[in-house]
């Protein structure tokens, strides 16, 4: 093949693995630089650009120059030196253009960058044989061409691409390793379009032993500007990002809810307290976007706090409390995400609600939820319905309080409701007004029913239990007022209940039911 026999005939091996190191490591640098480029504000990428343009444009020059110093084509070799400078301020410019578009917040801007990358090397390459001059007719080949300017261009484009979306080691290495497939496809491929057929010497140019020292010293000074200023750049910023990051790592672990740092849409910081309410090892979240776990992350804005819900990695979903602030101070996209777990929360407060509608130390529900059930009740009842209303008062009890004390009084009043509550029947509501006061509803066919109701609660109320080694049990005093026969309003309804129940508290024949 016409491009392995170029290689392997027409040039020196040693020197070619000599630009093969030069490109590899240029290549790293460049990635790298173009990761920094694209996290970085406004206001320091230009100076990022600078170092990218410089390490890229030379990484690309020192790879051509090195190969040509390596290229043995049998004739006198010279180089024309204004177009070989104007190669290298091509090469830099074009890669500070490439890594400028690349940095833009389109979609298709690291593919657009890295085309234009591609047709920096190839421009770079072509302007850099015009300064080649031979003693020599140079025949080119069309097709060849084509096939490095395509080549550079693809492995261009597709090098940008990987270095965007590279999260780790691997996929850094696959841009790298695109970008120098890029880099040396079109140098030897375009080499190998070119036919060299022997003329007369050239004067005013270098010399082919000039132009080896020249560029030599050209290669050595611009290669060790890329290790130099390229690699120190990077690693300082690296350990200074590093530092940042730790520091921020100490700080968030301070708080009691759950941090998550994200950059450029992936999780790179996070606290304990969130690693255990997701459930897993910080590795598995670092790298990740924590929309992974929590919903409506995604939607969020500066300033945002929101209730949302978070599912572990057991798959359990925690209602949480979303708040999203961003870092304006860091450089690229920071946002900062604080989760809170609801659940404590959401118990207490639905205890608060529990308390706020039943009684706390029996646990039936209290005059407020009495209220408005009798409301709901009588407003939905149908005509030829009628609902029983309860008044219900102990009797004794005030005795076991004096005897026992009001802890076996309230341990009383507690199985006494447990009682009513096992008593009703579906339809059926007890509530406890205070004190030693009931009250219940049910809805009846007739008088009768309703009396059959009362005994069944007076029955409940009368059961013996035993407390602390005592034997105890209270009388109870009903009244009966039927809606809508005994009151046209809730008012009287209750006062006609609670006077039927005064009443028959206050007979003495023994009767404690009374409509």
């Amino acid at each position: 093949m016409r491009i392995v026999d170029c290689l392997t005939n027409a040039h020196n091996l040693a020197l070619v693995a000599l630009a093969a190191l030069v490109c590899v490591l240029g290549s790293w640098i460049t990635v790298s630089l173009l990761k920094r480029v694209r996290s970085t504000r406004a206001g320091t990428r230009a100076a990022w650009v600078f170092l990218g343009a410089v390490a890229g444009g030379a990484t690309v020059w020192c790879t051509h120059f090195v190969a040509m110093i390596a290229y043995e084509p049998g004739v006198q070799v010279a180089y024309e030196p204004g177009l070989t400078g104007v190669s290298l301020l091509v090469a830099i410019a074009g890669s500070g253009a490439a890594l400028l578009t690349a940095a833009q917040r389109l979609r298709v801007a690291a593919v657009l960058g890295g085309l234009l990358f591609g047709l920096t090397v190839a421009g770079m390459h072509f302007i850099g044989m015009a300064a080649f001059a031979v003693d020599a007719v140079i025949h080119w080949s069309g097709a060849y061409v084509a096939a490095s300017m395509i080549g550079s261009l693809l492995f261009g484009a597709l090098a940008f691409h990987l270095a965007e979306g590279a999260t780790d080691t691997r996929g850094r290495w696959l841009a790298i390793l695109c970008m120098v497939l890029g880099i040396v496809i079109l140098h030897f491929t375009a080499m190998s379009a070119m036919t060299i057929l022997p003329f007369a010497p050239l004067d005013g140019v270098l010399t082919s032993d000039d132009a080896h020292q020249a560029l030599a010293v050209g290669v050595a000074g611009v290669g060790l500007l890329v290790l130099g200023a390229g690699a120190a750049s990077y690693a300082l910023d690296s350990q200074s990002r590093g530092q940042a990051e730790t520091r921020l790592q100490h700080l968030i672990e301070g708080g009691v809810d759950g941090v998550a740092i994200e950059r450029d849409g992936v999780v790179i910081g996070a606290n304990s307290a969130l690693l255990k309410l997701v459930g897993v090892e910080r590795e598995t979240l670092i790298g990740q976007p924590l929309s992974r776990w929590a919903e409506d992350v995604a939607r969020l804005v500066d300033g945002d706090m929101v209730q949302s819900s978070l599912t572990t990695a057991s798959g359990e979903v925690l209602p949480v409390e979303l708040a999203a602030k961003r870092d304006h101070a860091s450089e690229g996209v920071v946002m900062i995400y604080a989760v809170r777990d609801l659940r404590a929360r959401q118990a207490q407060e639905r205890r608060i609600a529990h308390l706020a509608r039943n009684d706390s130390l029996t646990g039936l529900p209290n005059r407020a939820s009495f209220l408005e059930r009798l409301n709901r009740q009588t407003a939905t009842i149908q005509p030829g319905e009628t609902l029983a209303l309860f008044a219900l008062d102990l009797n004794r009890f005030k005795e076991v309080n004096d005897l026992y004390g009001h802890a076996v009084g309230d341990q009383l009043l507690c199985r006494i409701s447990d009682h009513l509550r096992e008593a009703l029947k579906d339809g059926e509501f007890v509530a406890r007004q205070g004190g030693d006061e009931f009250v219940a509803m049910a809805p009846v066919a007739s008088r009768a029913e309703a009396l059959a109701v009362a005994e069944r609660l007076r029955a409940a109320v009368i059961r013996p239990v035993t407390i602390e080694h005592a034997d105890l049990s209270c009388g109870a005093s009903i009244g009966v007022s039927l809606w809508p026969e005994d009151a046209d309003d809730l008012s009287t309804l209750i006062n006609n209940a609670d006077l039927a129940m005064y009443r028959a508290k206050g007979l003495a024949d023994g009767r404690h039911l009374l409509l």
